[in-house]
């Protein structure tokens, strides 16, 4: 079986990242709860993780298909 992951784009990897270290310096310093802070600190790592497996090599078949459509 071959899953077909959807490319996203890489301001999803940059929102993640930066929502990951505000998140994280907010709760560091106090402004924001732990349990809220740890909770946007996982769902922006969620968002990270999913941007890098969306990162897929493409193969020269790939592009051969994909230019004759």
């Amino acid at each position: 079986m071959v899953y077909r992951i959807a490319p996203l784009p890489g301001t999803f990897m940059l929102m993640s990242i930066m929502g990951f270290l505000i998140s994280a310096v907010y709760t560091a310093s106090g402004r924001l709860d732990l349990s809220w802070g740890f909770s946007f600190a996982f769902v922006f790592a969620l968002m990270f993780i999913a941007s890098v497996l969306s990162i897929t090599p493409t193969f020269p078949r790939e592009l051969a298909s994909k230019s004759k459509k």
